[in-house]
C-alpha cells in the first residue's frame, strides 16, 4: 500500500543530486547510490509518462504532416555524443590501469572502490542520469512521423528502471558493459547527427554500429554467464546481489534477442525464427 502511495506522488531531490554532481574528484558512489535507490520510484513514474505521451502523441500525429525539426534533432545527437565520447574518455585510463593491475576476474567482481569512485565513477553516474534526458530521442522519432518500434521504447524504458535499480549495488563488471555503450552511443549519436544534416555515410556504417549493438549484448550475456558460474555455482566471492543478478541478466537477455533479431530482419529481410529454421533444415 505504501508503494502505491509512493507512486502517486512525484519526488526529485534535485538539490541533493546538484551537490553529488559539484566534484569528478571528490564523487562518493556510495552517496551516490542512495540517491539512485530514493529515486527508483521516479524513475518507474517516468518511464508511465513516457509511455502515456508518445503513444498519445502518435495518436495525434496521425492525421498530421510531420515536422522537420532537422537542426534540433542534429544538435540534440551532437550533445548525446559528445556526452558519451567524454565519458568514454573519462573511464578508459581506470578502466585499463585497474584491469591490468588487478585483473579480468578483479574487475568483474572486486574492483568497486576503483570503478566506481572518482572521474570514472563519475562518468558511469552521469551516464546513467543522461538515459532520462535520451527519453527526446522517442518524441523525434514521433513528430517526424517515423517507425516507432518496440525495441526503441522498451530499451528505453528498460535502461532507465534496471539502471537506476542496480546502480547502488556497484556491481564491477557493469562498467565494462558502460564503457563499451558509451562508445557505441559515440558513434551511433554522430552517425544520427551526420545524418540529420543531410549527409548519407556509406550503408556498411549504420551496419557496422549495429553489428557492434549485438556484439556488446553478447559480451555482458556472457559476463553475466562468468558471474552465474563463478559466484553462484562455485561460490566464490563476487560483490553483486541476486536482486541485481536477475534484473540485469533479464535485461541483457532480453536485448540480446531483440537487437539480434533487428540486425537479422534488416540486414536480412528473414527473422530470427526464420533463422532458427532454415538451419534445422540445413541438417
Amino acid at each position: 500500500m505504501a508503494f502505491i502511495d509512493r507512486l502517486q506522488t512525484i519526488q526529485f531531490n534535485g538539490t541533493e543530486l546538484v551537490s553529488i554532481l559539484k566534484s569528478a574528484q571528490e564523487f562518493d558512489y556510495k552517496r551516490a547510490g542512495r540517491w539512485m535507490d530514493d529515486h527508483v520510484v521516479f524513475a518507474l513514474q517516468m518511464v508511465a509518462v513516457y509511455l502515456t505521451v508518445i503513444f498519445a502523441l502518435k495518436e495525434r500525429m496521425r492525421n498530421r504532416a510531420p515536422y522537420d525539426l532537422r537542426m534540433p534533432l542534429a544538435t540534440w545527437n551532437f550533445l548525446i555524443a559528445n556526452l558519451s565520447g567524454l565519458s568514454a574518455l573519462a573511464m578508459v585510463y581506470q578502466l585499463a590501469t585497474t584491469t591490468y593491475n588487478e585483473g579480468m576476474n578483479a574487475t568483474i567482481c572486486r574492483t568497486q572502490d576503483e570503478l566506481y569512485g572518482g572521474r570514472m565513477g563519475y562518468a558511469m553516474f552521469c551516464l546513467l542520469l543522461a538515459r532520462l534526458p535520451e527519453f527526446i530521442d522517442t518524441f523525434f522519432i514521433v513528430l517526424r512521423k517515423q517507425p516507432l518500434l518496440f525495441i526503441h521504447w522498451y530499451h528505453h524504458a528498460c535502461t532507465l528502471v534496471v539502471g537506476w535499480f542496480t546502480y547502488s549495488t556497484a556491481f564491477p563488471a557493469a562498467a565494462h558493459v558502460l564503457f563499451i555503450n558509451a562508445n557505441i552511443h559515440t558513434a551511433m549519436y554522430s552517425y544520427y547527427y551526420v545524418t540529420a544534416l543531410g549527409m548519407r555515410p556509406p550503408g556498411f556504417v549504420a551496419k557496422t554500429i549495429t553489428f557492434w549493438q549485438v556484439v556488446q549484448f553478447v559480451l555482458a550475456f556472457y559476463g553475466m554467464c562468468y558471474v552465474f558460474w563463478f559466484h553462484y555455482i562455485l561460490e566464490m566471492p563476487c560483490r553483486i546481489t541476486t536482486q541485481t543478478f536477475c534484473a540485469l541478466l533479464a535485461m541483457i537477455a532480453s536485448y540480446l534477442y531483440l537487437f539480434t533479431d533487428f540486425f537479422v530482419t534488416k540486414y536480412t529481410g528473414r527473422t530470427v525464427p526464420q533463422h532458427k529454421q532454415l538451419l534445422k533444415k540445413a541438417k
